[in-house]
């Protein structure tokens, strides 16, 4: 072959293979983004199911209707809609974090994420499972603060990721009014009822 057909040849296929190895690359990537969305989703699914499992038992119901509540205690299906939206809100806020660069800020988002999940995990079945309305109310402290650490660090990382976050923070300063009620306004009644 004429030196410089070869030359032409080796130049237009070079950039061929150029274009395959970015094209297998961002195909990488992409299964990867998706596989950490479906994976943080799946943790959150599991934490709600949880909840609603506890929920669901027949004594726990019975339990939470007898206590006196606050009169900002919304209905019992308001609660099925807001934290359903929550969680996918935070998981976003959680995946949006795993896709910037590695940092340390990155790291410790995450293990902050982590942190307040298992927190809001625990507080079901300490409140509606165990009747323990003030451990769940610390259990709700540690979460709060659990998630403003996240929103703090995560804001370094992606801004909109810690953005993410304000609803679910603000529910839980709710949740924190709605469970102060019901510790104070169930002094004295019988232990079935409240355990200390």
């Amino acid at each position: 072959m004429h030196p410089q057909l070869a030359e032409s040849v080796e130049v237009s296929v070079t950039p061929l293979a150029a274009r395959e190895v970015s094209t297998r690359t961002q195909s990488t990537s992409v299964l990867r983004s998706l596989g950490a969305l479906a994976a943080l989703a799946a943790v959150s699914g599991l934490t709600a199911a949880v909840g609603a499992f506890v929920n669901a038992k027949p004594k726990n119901h019975l339990w939470y209707r007898a206590l006196r509540k606050s009169k900002l205690a919304p209905p019992d299906r308001v609660f099925g809609i807001v934290w359903p939206a929550l969680y996918t809100m935070s998981t976003i806020s959680a995946w949006r974090t795993t896709q910037a660069p590695p940092s340390p800020a990155r790291s410790t988002a995450l293990g902050l994420w982590c942190t307040q999940l298992t927190f809001n995990a625990a507080w079901t079945p300490i409140f509606f499972g165990a009747h323990r309305p003030r451990l769940a109310l610390a259990d709700l402290a540690a979460t709060g603060a659990s998630v403003a650490g996240y929103m703090h660090v995560a804001r370094r990382v992606d801004r909109t990721a810690a953005r993410l976050m304000w609803p679910y923070l603000v529910w839980l300063g709710f949740a924190a009014i709605l469970n102060t009620a019901a510790v104070r306004k169930n002094r004295g009644l019988r232990r079935w009822l409240l355990n200390p």
